[in-house]
């Protein structure tokens, strides 16, 4: 039985980014100004201290509990992102490819300041694209995908296989165990080999098969992008077959 990591070592779940929500960049950055209101200190002894006084201050004012929103806006930890940046929610931190705050597992931010951003900027959700697999005969069945280049393999979640499994190949028996980023070890279902269609581009290729428990369909990972040399824009959030 052999083992492998579905992500390379600093990622968790899928994280390319997509323009389907949360706005351009440019659109992101003036709706963060219009609340840029407290001064973001630098990572410094002295901006530590300042943004330790800034916490201290803002739940004196609006007590333990309260949450952030437009008119009480919560301090920046020093050395986090800028609002609007693309930024995980859960540690304030920009990362190449971004990742998002359900998949973090860097140290989280205290409550106030992860719902902040939220509350004015939405996240970023995964690029997500449709994609087809082509079965005996001329079968077909279509998969809503997402797509991540951090991913070392391509997966099909279990359960969206069998649903459309009548149409698809058998599965190739494999005792291949996926570790997640969280540590987590979660075994394979099979291989599934065939056809696959992403917009005009058409190649073989094959998709490891196990339980995503709900959290994609597919996943479209980095050798199937190295297969159809697609490259990754990140600054518009494009993806060129």
């Amino acid at each position: 039985m052999t083992r492998g990591n579905l992500f390379y070592r600093y990622r968790g779940y899928p994280q390319t980014p997509s323009r389907g929500r949360g706005g351009s960049p440019s659109e992101r950055a003036r709706t963060a100004a219009q609340y840029a209101t407290i001064p973001h200190h630098p990572d410094s002894d002295a901006g530590r201290q300042a943004y330790a006084q800034q916490v201290q201050d803002w739940h004196s004012q609006y007590g333990t509990d309260a949450i952030p929103n437009s008119q009480r806006p919560y301090p920046l930890k020093p050395g986090t992102a800028p609002i609007g940046s693309r930024e995980c929610f859960s540690c304030g931190m920009v990362t190449a490819p971004p990742h998002q705050s359900y998949e973090c597992t860097n140290m989280p931010l205290p409550t106030q300041e992860t719902k902040w951003p939220q509350s004015i900027v939405p996240e970023g959700t995964p690029f997500i694209t449709q994609a087809i697999l082509y079965g005996p005969g001329a079968k077909t069945s279509c998969f809503q995908a997402n797509v991540d280049d951090g991913a070392m393999v391509n997966v099909l979640d279990l359960r969206t296989f069998m649903k459309a499994s009548r149409n698809l190949r058998k599965l190739i028996p494999s005792k291949r165990i996926l570790r997640m980023a969280n540590g987590s070890e979660v075994p394979s279902h099979g291989i599934w080999v065939g056809t696959f269609q992403w917009n005009k581009a058409k190649v073989r290729t094959s998709f490891k098969v196990f339980d995503s428990g709900g959290i994609w369909n597919m996943l479209i990972g980095q050798p199937l992008l190295e297969q159809l040399q697609a490259t990754h824009d990140y600054t518009t959030d494009t993806i060129t077959l």
